[in-house]
């Protein structure tokens, strides 16, 4: 898996967590370093990832593989329930501790739909205190 690496910084994408928009800020606009999630020393980093509502992301996750693989009509017979609460149909749904195993508790999780202070601020804020000065409009030009 990809990460983007600025000194002992790193932060990892989580697909349908603004996944996209945080690798155009990272990896074009700050140009951090692409590296792979394989090589983290994860005794000597921090490593940062974005999170939101976990069912959420799940039904955006199934509804984006079943709209790409023209799969919207089994949304229609019964027995999709039962497969549709214990199936992960690709990456962009797949649990995230299923993804990191026992380092889910070792990632900083900034959250995406906090109730009362926007991502981008919280993005801001966190990186500010590890050294990376940077402005809510710059991660918003990132945002595709």
């Amino acid at each position: 898996m990809k990460a983007y690496q600025y000194k002992n910084l790193i932060y990892i994408p989580v697909y349908k967590n603004a996944a996209t928009s945080h690798e155009i800020l990272f990896g074009r606009t700050l140009n951090w370093t692409e590296i792979l999630s394989e090589t983290i020393d994860w005794n000597n980093s921090t490593v940062f990832a974005h999170i939101s509502n976990p069912y959420l992301r799940h039904l955006r996750g199934t509804t984006q593989f079943l709209v790409q693989n023209n799969l919207e009509s089994v949304v229609d017979d019964p027995r999709f329930e039962r497969f549709l609460v214990s199936g992960y149909f690709d990456h962009h749904c797949y649990p995230l501790t299923l993804m990191f195993g026992e380092k889910t508790s070792k990632i900083n999780w900034l959250p995406l739909d906090h109730p009362k202070m926007s991502s981008n601020a919280i993005t801001c804020s966190f990186l500010k205190q590890h050294g990376v000065d940077i402005s809510e409009q710059q991660i918003g030009r990132a945002h595709v």
